[in-house]
């Protein structure tokens, strides 16, 4: 896991420095919006603030190793790690009156910082519900 949060900092930083800032979509509300945006700005986020905050910062690459980590396991486009992701940045905005967040807002990275350990537990709980349901099918498999 150490590998992948490591990987995946080197490569959404290298990302990072050759793009604009992400800014967060007006998109809370909506019931089926495009969650690719909020995972964007997630992911830049955590890259600028890998320098000036590492410690911090280990926590919101821990939760980008889990999304990473279920993607590949399930190979399904409706990752639900994508949603956590997306409801913890429209958490930080409502919590700020309803705040349109670039990647470098302070109030972002504060309701990050704040709230991070609970979704991270979200993520691992659907990570072990998708390890549970291979189990299992493969037991279903085995026994037909």
């Amino acid at each position: 896991m150490l590998i992948v949060s490591i990987i995946v900092m080197l490569s959404s930083y290298i990302h990072c420095e050759t793009q604009e800032l992400a800014v967060m979509p007006n998109t809370c509300n909506e019931l089926l919006p495009d969650v690719a945006p909020y995972i964007e700005l997630f992911e830049q986020t955590a890259s600028l603030r890998t320098t000036s905050e590492p410690a911090k910062v280990k926590r919101m690459f821990d939760l980008i190793a889990l999304r990473s980590m279920y993607q590949e396991r399930s190979k399904d486009y409706n990752n639900p790690i994508d949603w956590i992701i997306k409801d913890l940045i429209c958490l930080c905005s409502f919590q700020n009156t309803a705040e349109i967040f670039t990647s470098q807002s302070k109030n972002l990275n504060a309701g990050i910082d704040k709230n991070i350990d609970t979704y991270i537990k979200k993520a691992e709980t659907e990570y072990l519900k998708l390890l549970t349901d291979e189990k299992e099918k493969a037991r279903t498999l085995k026994l037909s």
